[in-house]
């Protein structure tokens, strides 16, 4: 899945900036101490689904497309060596749109599945090979309008997945190129933002987050939900704010 620019771009800045910023400040207080050894803990879990209870899971109407069609990721919560981590994969250079982009497993909704979060584990077991029984569901966090028209809304569902062995994974060549993970901890302390303008006169623009410090560069749509999950799973340790000048 893939941010594009224009309006959309900037509605969902404005979003994520909102969800990350101050809902998870508005709900710091009422957490547990949230550390790397408790993130994926029972009690983090109860707390983040809390917070997932007190907001919207449906596109804001000013930013709704009639007609848009819905699609879901898996963003895959891990470990790796017992070190939290999330899993990405990359998409390989021979798709037609978005070759060589970083994203989670995920895809469009088709008529038979039962719920978006069915879509999400259907084709994350297509794509890389993760069994549907052995992913956690904790909730889905609100969804965000994708492509240039925005004719696509794309709904994040954060799943626990528990160990990870990459070389165990099976994966789709025409939809997964490679996949790897990031810990947690390198996330939080490796982000910065990126600022878009129209032109170099104009003061409209967007301001998007971007994580380094790995192999792959981590940005658009991609950055947008790992920020949003950040502020919601680990508010006591991710301290990065998007500001736009």
């Amino acid at each position: 899945m893939r941010l594009l620019t224009h309006k959309w771009t900037c509605a969902l800045c404005k979003c994520s900036s909102f969800i990350s910023e101050n809902l998870a400040a508005r709900l710091i207080s009422s957490s547990a101490n949230v550390s790397l050894k408790n993130v994926f803990s029972d009690d983090n879990k109860s707390a983040v689904q809390k917070k997932l209870s007190t907001y919207t899971n449906k596109i804001p109407e000013k930013f709704k497309k009639k007609g848009a069609r819905n699609a879901s990721v898996l963003i895959p919560l891990c470990t790796v060596n017992g070190e939290p981590s999330l899993l990405f994969m990359v998409r390989p250079m021979t798709m037609a749109r978005h070759r060589g982009e970083v994203c989670f497993p995920g895809g469009k909704e088709d008529d038979g599945d039962r719920d978006l979060i069915h879509t999400a584990l259907r084709e994350s077991h297509e794509e890389i090979g993760l069994l549907e029984g052995n992913i956690d569901i904790w909730g889905q966090m609100m969804p965000a309008p994708s492509n240039r028209d925005g004719s696509l809304n794309v709904v994040p569902i954060i799943g626990h997945c528990g160990e990870i062995d990459l070389s165990s994974l099976h994966l789709n060549k025409d939809e997964a190129t490679s996949v790897f993970t990031r810990s947690i901890d390198s996330l939080c302390n490796n982000v910065h933002s990126t600022q878009f303008r129209r032109d170099i006169k104009s003061v409209e623009g967007y301001t998007l987050p971007v994580y380094i410090g790995g192999q792959q560069r981590i940005w658009g749509l991609t950055a947008i939900f790992v920020h949003q999950l950040l502020g919601l799973i680990v508010p006591e340790l991710y301290h990065f704010k998007l500001r736009h000048r």
